[in-house]
């Protein structure tokens, strides 16, 4: 019996259940070996599912004895795909210029604004799909896992179908992703150049001019400011970012502002004031103050003339020039700064100790109203403090709202860090907080920063 058992085949199967392998033994029975009773085996094993017979008949054919062979597989299971939006637009704009290998920077690489049109597919939902069950070889099934639906998309400026897969901009403008709901907004576009012919814009959204900017005109956007070409004497204020891809030629009476960042080509005897950070080639005998930090990089990178302010600091390949033009490098909070923080918490005091003063008042006007059982709401002295407390409670708002733009710059100038990583020529002034050093001698690749309470000037040390 023993001798029998020994001479039949014999399965061995996975550890995960998903392979089953034959070894036929080579004391072949009497007949030779049989499809039907390998199968016989195969299932007294515990092997039901997945069986490759050809495999099996192979074996038989060209006695393959004493080895295993593969000759069951299970299936694993399957899971579906999750659903998905496939977006018609970009949802992740650049918008930082790219430098080229030669060290020049390309403003047209910067995207800050997609257009799209009335009836343009935006996006498309991709239904999940099922999963499909696998099987073991031992005939146990393997549940897969269907895929998950998503919610449909939020936002403005868009219709969906009926049965919300196809999503379709219902407007002319703007498309942009903004915490996770796609918003499309109103666009004022000039196919050209922005002068007396167009007239001055003031816009409630984004600005995009295809063209240049003449001298005199003035554009207000509550968005966005985006100019291909080349800026002049004019004004340009935005609610968000500035991009002007040519640079502005300012003739002293250009005027940037901004509560963005800004991008600008250059800069020439221009005023300039801007929340966000600055980035440029160059800045010629300009005034600019910016929130941030100013990058004047690229093939150029220079600052010569003028003032230029970074509250968190400035980096810059070239300060002055070799005719030692006067130029002025500011960082940090200084003094004025930190003198008017303590004016604004002052104010602020004073006018809670107003409204304090106000609002006993009127409490005593109807505390005695009440003694008398009259109605003091119409009182002419409590109706004349009730104005006093509104103005009152007005100036402390606009003050509240003064100091913590005062109290930011503070915070973003604690760090504050001057860096030119080739030339400083003499006539360059740099300040930082209180701190001044004039530069009298050339210097190469130094950076400026306030420690121990000084202004101190150090080497730059190569990467």
């Amino acid at each position: 019996m023993d001798i029998q058992k020994r001479n039949e085949p014999t399965v061995r199967i996975s550890y995960d259940e998903m392979e089953a392998y034959l070894t036929l033994s080579v004391i072949v029975p009497e007949g030779g070996y049989q499809l039907s009773d390998i199968l016989d085996i195969l299932e007294k094993s515990g092997v039901k599912a997945g069986i490759d017979q050809q495999a099996i008949k192979r074996m038989i054919q060209e006695r393959i004895y004493g080895r295993e062979v593969l000759v069951a597989v299970g299936t694993p299971e399957q899971n579906g795909d999750n659903a998905y939006f496939e977006y018609n637009f970009d949802t992740d704009l650049n918008h930082k210029p790219q430098v080229r290998p030669d060290g020049s920077v390309d403003y047209w690489s910067i995207h800050m604004v997609e257009i799209v049109e009335q009836g343009q597919v935006i996006a498309i939902y991709h239904e999940p799909t099922e999963g499909q069950n696998g099987f073991t070889v031992k005939g146990r099934i393997l549940l897969a896992k269907n895929g998950r639906p998503l919610p449909p998309l939020v936002g403005v400026g868009f219709e969906k179908s009926e049965d919300n897969q196809v999503y379709t901009s219902t407007l002319d403008g703007k498309i942009e992703m903004k915490n996770g709901r796609i918003m499309i907004s109103s666009v004022h576009e000039v196919f050209g150049d922005a002068d007396m012919n167009t007239g001055n814009i003031d816009f409630r959204g984004d600005v995009i001019i295809h063209g240049n900017v003449a001298a005199g005109m003035k554009i207000y956007a509550s968005g966005s400011i985006t100019i291909d070409g080349f800026a002049e004497a004019c004004v340009l204020r935005a609610g968000k970012d500035i991009v002007i891809r040519g640079g502005m030629i300012g003739a002293q009476k250009g005027a940037i502002r901004c509560s963005g960042n800004l991008f600008i080509k250059f800069a020439e005897y221009a005023q300039i004031e801007c929340d966000g950070a600055i980035q440029t080639c160059a800045f010629l005998n300009s005034k600019v103050t910016c929130g941030d930090r100013v990058y004047a990089n690229g093939s150029k990178g220079v600052i010569i003339g003028g003032m230029v302010y970074g509250v968190r600091g400035i980096d810059a390949n070239v300060a002055g020039n070799e005719k030692e033009v006067n130029t002025e490098l500011v960082s940090g909070a200084g003094i004025a700064t930190v003198t008017r923080i303590k004016e604004i918490e002052a104010k602020i005091e004073q006018i809670d100790q107003e409204i304090t003063k106000v609002e006993t008042a009127i409490h005593l006007i109807e505390e005695r109203a009440k003694e008398q059982n009259t109605d003091a709401k119409n009182d002419p002295t409590r109706v004349s403090l009730l104005r006093t407390k509104i103005v009152k409670q007005a100036d402390l708002g606009s003050a509240q709202d003064e100091l913590s733009k005062l109290m930011c710059v503070a915070e973003n100038a604690k760090d504050a860090l001057i860096r030119i990583y080739k030339d400083v020529y003499p006539g360059v002034t740099v300040y930082i907080n209180d701190q001044k050093k004039k530069i009298t001698e050339q210097q190469r690749q130094v950076e400026f920063e306030v420690s121990s309470g000084k202004l101190r000037m150090y080497q730059i040390e190569d990467d």
